[in-house]
C-alpha cells in the first residue's frame, strides 16, 4: 500500500506543490538557522567584541528572514503529519527547533 500511495500522491499537484514548498522551505530555514548561529555564537562567546552590537543585529535580521521560513516549514510538516515517520520529522524540524534554541540563547544572554 505504501508504493501505492506515493505513486498516487506524484500524480496529485496539491501534494506536489505542498512537496516542493516544504523542501524549498527546509533549505531557506537551514540557511537563516546557520547565519543565525554564525552571530549568536559569536555574540554570545565573545562579549569584550567592540562591534557586539552588530552582531546581534546580524543575528536579528537572521531571525526576520528566517522566519516566513520557519513558519512555513512548520505548516507544511505539521499538514502532512501523519505522513512521515519520526526520524523525517525530527530532521525536517530541526532547523526550526535549532533556531528556537539561538533565539533563547540570545533572550537570556540579555540581548532582547
Amino acid at each position: 500500500m505504501g508504493p501505492e500511495r506515493s505513486r498516487r500522491d506524484l500524480r496529485d499537484p496539491r501534494w506536489l506543490a505542498l512537496s516542493y514548498l516544504r523542501w524549498v522551505s527546509f533549505a531557506w530555514s537551514s540557511l537563516a538557522c546557520g547565519t543565525l548561529a554564525y552571530f549568536v555564537v559569536r555574540w554570545l562567546t565573545e562579549p569584550l567584541n567592540p562591534m557586539r552590537d552588530e552582531l546581534l543585529e546580524g543575528a536579528s535580521i537572521g531571525g526576520l528572514v528566517g522566519a516566513p521560513a520557519w513558519l512555513a516549514l512548520f505548516l507544511s510538516v505539521g499538514a502532512a503529519w501523519r505522513q512521515f515517520g519520526p526520524a523525517k520529522r525530527t530532521v525536517l524540524l530541526a532547523p526550526v527547533i535549532a533556531s528556537a534554541a539561538l533565539l533563547l540563547a540570545v533572550a537570556v544572554g540579555g540581548g532582547l
